[in-house]
């Protein structure tokens, strides 16, 4: 789906919003009228829910491997047996 679509629909839903919003892959200050349209600066439709730079790795296998997240077992089953091999296509 295009992300102006997107956003118009999460928009549609939380008509209450005012100011900053977080949630469904979207992290901005301002809900009503975020910066998607590059102009030469940032244009990250997740800049608020940023809050470490991990670096550039080659493969989410190697990110993971220094930054290892807490999962409960199942999840982490799923994720070496699926997720992990569907992220490194």
């Amino acid at each position: 789906m295009h992300l102006k679509m997107y956003l118009s629909k999460l928009q549609n839903r939380f008509k209450e919003c005012r100011g900053a919003f977080c949630g469904y892959g979207v992290a901005v200050k301002d809900f009503k009228n975020p910066v998607i349209e590059w102009n030469a600066n940032n244009t990250y439709i997740q800049s608020e829910g940023i809050n470490q730079d991990f670096g550039v790795y080659d493969s989410p296998d190697e990110m993971y491997k220094e930054h290892k997240q807490e999962m409960s077992k199942i999840k982490e089953m799923l994720y070496k047996n699926l997720g992990r091999h569907l992220m490194n296509e």
